[in-house]
């Protein structure tokens, strides 16, 4: 009985433990995200200064 219950009390412990994991993955998924947006809006920005550069020559 008392195995049983450390054993469950590692499995509790465990769970918890990975729960942070996939809220830090998660965490960084989003992050990831948004700089993944940043990165569009610099690469619309530029594309849109090299074509004003071409039609101004």
């Amino acid at each position: 009985m008392q195995r049983m219950k450390k054993l469950i009390q590692h499995f509790v412990h465990l769970n918890q433990a990975l729960q942070k994991v996939i809220q830090a993955i998660w965490n960084v998924a989003q992050v990831n995200e948004k700089l993944n947006q940043t990165m569009l809006v610099h690469q619309q920005k530029n594309q849109l200064s090299t074509e004003l550069n071409w039609l101004q020559y």
